[in-house]
C-alpha cells in the first residue's frame, strides 16, 4: 500500500491540504482587514479634505465680499471727503450707505464667529478668524474694517489624519507685516497647506 500526500481516506482531511486552507483563510482575512482599514484612512481623509475645503472656501468668499465692502466705504468716505461743504440731505445719504455696508460687514463678522464655534464644538480643531478691527466713526460714518495679517488657516485632524488649508492675499506684506483691506486690492485666495 502506497501512502501519499494526497491520500484519500474515508471522512479525512490531508494534514497538508488543512494546513494550506488555514494559511490561505488567514491570508485572506487579513488582506480583507488591511484592505478595510485603509479603506478607512481613505475615507476619513476625504472627510477631512472636504470639510476644510468647505470652510476654506467659505471664508475666502467672506473676505472677498468683506474686501468689497471695504472699497465701497473707501469710495463713499473718499466722494465725501472731495466735497468741501456737504448738504445735510447729502451727509444723511452717504451716512445711510455707510451703515448699510456696515451692517453687512457686521453680519460677515458674527457669521464667522458662529461658524469657529460650531467648527470647534463638530471637530475640535481650529478655524481662522479673520482677526480685524474697525477704526471709531468720524463725522462722516463708520469706518471700514482694517485685518492684522494677510493670512488665514483652516485646520482639523481625526486620530493619525489631518486636514489643513489657508486663505491668503497676494498682494500683503510679508510676515509680520500689518495688512490693511482697505487699501489692498488684491484677491484672497485658497490652498492647501501643512498641519500647524
Amino acid at each position: 500500500m502506497v501512502t501519499g500526500i494526497l491520500k484519500e481516506e474515508r471522512g479525512g482531511i490531508s494534514p497538508l491540504c488543512a494546513g494550506l486552507l488555514l494559511i490561505l483563510s488567514f491570508a485572506g482575512f487579513g488582506t480583507w482587514g488591511l484592505l478595510r482599514a485603509w479603506r478607512f484612512q481613505v475615507e476619513t481623509q476625504f472627510r477631512l479634505d472636504h470639510r476644510v475645503a468647505r470652510e476654506a472656501l467659505s471664508l475666502q468668499r467672506g473676505l472677498r465680499t468683506a474686501e468689497a465692502s471695504n472699497q465701497r466705504m473707501t469710495a463713499i468716505r473718499a466722494a465725501a471727503a472731495a466735497s468741501s461743504v456737504l448738504a445735510p440731505q447729502v451727509l444723511a445719504a452717504i451716512r445711510a450707505e455707510l451703515e448699510v455696508e456696515y451692517v453687512l460687514q457686521e453680519g460677515l463678522r458674527i457669521k464667522w464667529e458662529a461658524e469657529q464655534a460650531r467648527w470647534m464644538l463638530d471637530f475640535g480643531s481650529r478655524m481662522a478668524l479673520a482677526e480685524w478691527e474697525r477704526l471709531p466713526e468720524d463725522e462722516i460714518g463708520p469706518q471700514p474694517y482694517t485685518w492684522k495679517t494677510s493670512e488665514f488657516v483652516v485646520e482639523t485632524r481625526s486620530g493619525s489624519r489631518s486636514a489643513a488649508a489657508k486663505i491668503s492675499n497676494e498682494g500683503a506684506g510679508g510676515e509680520g507685516d500689518e495688512f490693511n483691506a482697505q487699501t489692498e486690492s488684491s484677491d484672497w485666495h485658497a490652498e492647501w497647506t501643512n498641519f500647524h
